[in-house]
């Protein structure tokens, strides 16, 4: 069973995208691929930490007005 987006994303393309989609998708060429995967992880270094930094300073100047 797989529980993480990518690696589930990963797998519909791979068993079901015809071979143009999966070229397209998920590049065999290296340099294309790493474009690819910069964009696919790129809410796990970037966008998940801004987030979670604006929640967590908003809600500890929420806790602390009560």
């Amino acid at each position: 069973m797989l529980s993480h987006s990518r690696a589930i994303m990963s797998y519909l393309i791979t068993k079901y995208g015809s071979e143009e989609d999966r070229e397209r998708l998920l590049p065999s060429d290296p340099e294309a691929r790493a474009r690819v995967d910069r964009m696919w992880y790129f809410d796990i270094g970037c966008l998940y930490k801004s987030i979670s930094d604006y929640y967590a300073s908003t809600s500890l100047a929420n806790s602390s007005v009560k």
